[in-house]
């Protein structure tokens, strides 16, 4: 018996291990393949493009033409995207097969093909919103060190060695402004970085770069109109996006109840024109979680969300923000006689498409 059982483990340990070799084998021949055929779109920048401003417009503008730039690339290697019309659908039936002559590939192995552009789309895209961080004088230092990686898996040798030197410099700043400290410092402020986010959330939404595509001009977000109108409701209250005021702390609340408001009326006004009928959902009462937030450390001279709570990482900060948010509708809901399930639901139909892969900057309230 115990012969049996190991002769019948030994054929499954060979059988696995077979698989797994074709498979790594498969996954390497595809690799091998887009880099070849990527090398000649591989895509260069001066080192102007990496300047820091101080001009949030011109800094967005230049990660959208990062991600046009990105889809352009990989367009027509994108030959597992699903499609609702039935002409496209033969469209992408006839691409895939003239794709698997062209390289040599068997059905199977565009399952490859499409978990690889996907990742490398990931990738690049997440590099160019780093490098929009960069320019904004606000990347944190984990963030750089992302960068040094995504780099040297995605980019040059010369901007491995440039982001390396920044990623120094920054470590060593860091340390200097956190030395004794138990609240480390992450951004310089961190509400420009949560718009920042925000914006660039809608870039890629607008851009579409895993679909090879721009989603339709009815269906993307007019984040210029966002931005215009930010810098003039502040500027009312006598508040300006530089580094003047972004790093005075006393701001921050306004600054952030302002962009949520005008997230709220955008988003009404886009429903209206799509015809959807408007989720019933609160804006995110910044204030009040700066105020919660604020209290879970007794030092009052960090009472800010600027920086991030004893032993706590981006990701859980980020967290915090979506429970907090949570319990607000939870709240909500009390008060309003539409169920959650319903709101949810509208929610969904605000989403005409499903984007791949769409930008992992969390959502809280109108982002």
């Amino acid at each position: 018996m115990k012969a049996y059982l190991s002769n019948t483990l030994e054929k499954t340990i060979k059988k696995l291990k077979g698989e797994y070799d074709r498979e790594a084998k498969l996954e390497l021949e595809v690799k091998l393949m887009l880099d070849r055929e990527l090398e000649l779109d591989k895509i260069e920048y001066s080192s102007g493009h990496y300047k820091k401003t101080d001009d949030l417009l011109e800094n967005a503008h230049l990660y959208q033409e990062d991600l046009e730039k990105i889809r352009e690339k990989y367009k027509y290697h994108l030959v597992d995207v699903p499609w609702f019309d039935l002409d496209e659908k033969i469209h992408r039936e006839i691409k895939r097969e003239s794709y698997c002559r062209k390289f040599n590939l068997t059905p199977e192995e565009l399952e490859y093909v499409a978990k690889e552009v996907e990742q490398r789309i990931n990738g690049e895209s997440r590099l160019k919103e780093i490098e929009f961080l960069i320019r904004d004088d606000n990347c944190s230092v984990r963030e750089l060190e992302e960068a040094v990686k995504l780099e040297e898996k995605y980019g040059s040798k010369e901007r491995v060695t440039e982001l390396a030197k920044m990623l120094e410099k920054a470590t060593v700043k860091s340390e200097e402004i956190n030395r004794g400290r138990i609240i480390k410092i992450t951004h310089r402020n961190d509400v420009k970085w949560s718009i920042a986010c925000n914006v660039m959330s809608d870039i890629k939404l607008n851009v579409n770069p895993h679909w090879g595509k721009a989603r339709e001009a009815k269906f993307q977000v007019d984040w210029v109109k966002k931005l215009n109108l930010l810098k003039e409701r502040l500027k009312e209250k006598g508040i300006y996006l530089n580094k003047q005021y972004e790093a005075d702390r006393k701001h921050e609340a306004v600054i952030m109840q302002t962009w949520q408001e005008i997230n709220t009326e955008m988003e009404k006004e886009r429903n209206k024109q799509l015809g959807f009928e408007e989720p019933d959902l609160p804006p995110f009462d910044w204030e009040k979680f700066t105020k919660e937030i604020s209290h879970r450390h007794p030092d009052r001279n960090h009472a800010t969300v600027s920086v991030l709570r004893t032993d706590i990482s981006q990701e859980q900060f980020e967290k915090a923000r979506q429970e907090f948010y949570a319990k607000q509708v939870e709240e909500h809901n009390k008060h309003n006689p539409r169920g959650l399930k319903d709101r949810l639901k509208d929610v969904e139909n605000m989403r005409p498409e499903r984007t791949i892969g769409e930008n992992n900057a969390p959502e809280i309230g109108g982002r």
